[in-house]
């Protein structure tokens, strides 16, 4: 799920199962799946913010120190799912989006005073979030640095950290790490296995034979 803000009102839509009204009203913050959220931005029906696996404090974490930051518990599929919003952070806000808010601008001044005080927060903060996600690019700098650093890590742990120790680590670890760590396992037991008395190197039969003489 995906924090996002409605720009516009919808009814219809069933998004609390306890809610006494089927519909969402404009500013509205919810959570939304992320394959229906990104039906619905590519419609310009509501804004996204950086979900929370993504703030700030992760990024700071991961550049003190990548290899320790427990990236399971802030999302077990934390490439995959970094890979599909990221793109949604390269697009760009369209001319009739622009119109849509600058009529809607009109609308909250056409309001009484007392809307007027409350619309225009709604809509700062609306902007706010749409600023700090459309067009943030530093999505994929994120997942490219965490990987790179994490990758290395995973690596040595597999292949030479005590059981104890690598229970530990594992509890960090991304369903997309932990795979990779099993396969790295199965490559080291695989060396092992042959180096401790596998099949060897054997010389191809071609280079044991004679050259013809040519006298």
């Amino acid at each position: 799920f995906v924090p996002v803000v409605f720009h516009k009102a919808a009814n219809g839509v069933i998004i609390d199962p306890s809610s006494e009204t089927n519909s969402v009203e404009q500013g509205a913050k919810v959570e939304l799946p992320l394959w229906l959220a990104q039906d619905l931005y590519l419609r310009q029906a509501i804004s996204i913010s950086v979900p929370a696996c993504f703030n700030q404090r992760t990024r700071l974490e991961i550049q003190a120190d990548a290899a320790c930051v427990d990236l399971k518990s802030r999302s077990p599929y934390f490439y995959e799912f970094g890979c599909k919003i990221a793109p949604l952070g390269s697009l760009k806000v369209t001319s009739s989006w622009i119109e849509e808010s600058k009529q809607c601008r009109i609308h909250a001044l056409s309001s009484s005073l007392g809307c007027l005080a409350s619309r225009p927060s709604k809509s700062n903060r609306s902007n706010k979030i749409v600023s700090n996600w459309v067009g943030d690019k530093t999505i994929e700098i994120l997942l490219l640095s965490a990987f790179k650093i994490r990758y290395k890590e995973i690596l040595t742990k597999a292949y030479t950290a005590a059981y104890t120790t690598a229970s530990k680590f594992l509890t960090l670890l991304t369903k997309e790490e932990s795979n990779l760590y099993e396969a790295a396992q199965v490559s080291m037991s695989a060396f092992k296995k042959w180096r401790m008395g596998g099949p060897r190197l054997q010389r191809a039969s071609v280079l044991g034979r004679k050259r013809r003489s040519f006298e």
